[in-house]
């Protein structure tokens, strides 16, 4: 008898048994899985995280029920003069091409301290020529090229960042002391350029040769010197706000939780499912002793056995390692409740090599041990 088919028939026999630890591999998989995504996102992303000082500076953002509300005028009204409003844009400027170029603009106090992840050239805070500093984003233009704006302006592309890399983004609420700095981290798509921009902008702030902006609803607020706390507090009337720090924070604590909670459940699988493989393993051979007398009998060796137990328990280990390739970004993403991420294709080999070891782990003895029965005792112990 061919040994795939006699294979096939010993799977079909225990197909349940085998579908309920498949879904717990795929499960183990899944776990590992976010949990290397979490982790490889927190390290790209620690640096952006970090890049506001947390002390003295908080992120604000103005209830939508006030009509054209002015955070500057408001404390310049005040006489609040220490403290400062930083703000970021969305925009699509003209160049001299006429061909429109998608902008994500910072005012001068972000595009300073911000610690972009540049794979390739320099930060605009390093740059000391004359021209408008950008960051490339994408493949739209490369480190060294030079944008002429309609207004005759010259950008110079100083650094790039890949168009996967995380950007601050103000589009979410400060909710009042419960928001993560994670929240304002986001991968912007179909952007083209970084650059210093804004109504006080020391690089640039010409806004005639905007053609759309798109200002976020919030802000950042930096307070100079000690007397501020008055300032935050007025604020605070008109919208939610949240100190940096209190974010970042929030930010380390989430990432704790995940990654515990992911662990513990992540090692409540793998030794259910080690312990799964094993157990069905035992019975099963318990189970398939008569036949394998009669194919003893027939002239079947110790080798195509163990070929047969083999093919068996990886059948297990390929579905879940299919499953897993094919639909296991997808789960880990929808699962987890604030994203795993970006997950990398080194991530699945090291899932895959996983299953490996859980499958060689589980199984090598009893495959081993089953390539060393013989006929007599196989005969003894169905015949008691």
């Amino acid at each position: 008898m061919n040994t795939l088919r006699i294979a096939y028939r010993l799977t079909k026999k225990r197909k349940w048994s085998l579908f309920l630890l498949t879904v717990e591999i795929i499960i183990c998989s899944i776990v590992i899985l976010s949990t290397l995504g979490k982790i490889f996102y927190y390290f790209e992303t620690k640096d952006l995280a970090y890049s506001f000082d947390g002390k003295n500076i908080y992120y604000f953002s103005p209830y939508t029920y006030y009509d054209d509300f002015s955070t500057e005028e408001l404390l310049s009204q005040k006489g609040f003069k220490n403290v400062e409003v930083c703000e970021m844009h969305e925009l699509k400027i003209e160049s001299k091409s006429d061909s429109a170029i998608a902008v994500i603009g910072y005012d001068d106090i972000i595009m300073k301290k911000l610690k972009l992840n540049i794979i390739e050239g320099q930060n605009i805070s390093s740059y000391t020529g004359d021209n408008i500093p950008v960051i490339a984003m994408g493949n739209r233009f490369r480190v060294g090229d030079t944008i002429v704006l309609s207004d005759k302006q010259i950008c110079e592309v100083v650094g790039k960042i890949s168009e996967d890399s995380s950007v601050v983004r103000f589009n979410a609420s400060a909710s009042s002391g419960k928001s993560s700095i994670e929240e304002i981290l986001a991968t912007v798509r179909g952007c083209d350029l970084i650059m210093p921009y804004g109504p006080n902008c020391s690089y640039y702030n010409n806004s005639e040769i905007v053609k759309m902006d798109f200002p976020q609803d919030s802000q950042m607020i930096y307070c100079n010197g000690k007397k501020y706390q008055s300032a935050i507090k007025m604020l605070s009337d008109y919208g939610a706000i949240t100190s940096v720090e209190q974010m970042q924070e929030n930010y380390n604590k989430s990432n704790r939780e995940f990654l515990f909670t992911n662990g513990i459940v992540g090692i409540v699988f793998l030794f259910l499912t080690m312990t799964g493989i094993g157990g069905i393993n035992y019975i099963q051979s318990k189970n398939n002793d008569k036949f394998y007398t009669i194919l003893f009998m027939l002239g079947m060796n110790k080798n195509k056995r163990m070929l047969i137990e083999t093919l068996n328990t990886f059948s297990v280990i390929g579905i879940s390692a299919i499953t897993m390739l094919i639909f296991g970004g997808k789960i880990a993403a929808i699962t987890s409740p604030k994203g795993v991420g970006r997950i990398e294709n080194w991530m699945y080999i090291v899932v895959v090599i996983n299953l490996c070891f859980i499958y060689a782990v589980s199984s090598f003895d009893f495959i081993k041990k089953s390539g060393k029965s013989n006929i007599i005792e196989l005969y003894k112990k169905n015949k008691e």
